[in-house]
């Protein structure tokens, strides 16, 4: 399987940012809508490790000023929910 998450270019969106978090599942060809993430982001990663997705960072804008992520979201994969982490 594969994830995708985020982005930019969004024009239904006053940011331009998506929130939204795809699966492609290779056994049956298809892309899935999952839960849209809570913070809309662009320019970063993520790692997968123990059942989840880590999505650290990335950015947003606010105020058309683009603004760093100063946190950490967790897609719980069993369970479809999200965690949000900021220090």
């Amino acid at each position: 399987m594969f994830y995708v998450f985020g982005g930019e270019g969004n024009q239904n969106s006053n940011t331009g940012i998506f929130n939204q978090m795809e699966m492609y599942d290779t056994a049956s060809e298809r892309w899935v809508e999952l839960l849209s993430m809570p913070v809309p982001r662009h320019g970063t990663q993520a790692a997968v490790a123990g059942g989840c997705i880590y999505i650290p960072g990335g950015g947003l804008q606010q105020d058309g000023k683009e603004v760093i992520v100063d946190g950490e979201t967790t897609y719980h994969n069993t369970t479809s929910y999200f965690d949000v982490y900021c220090p």
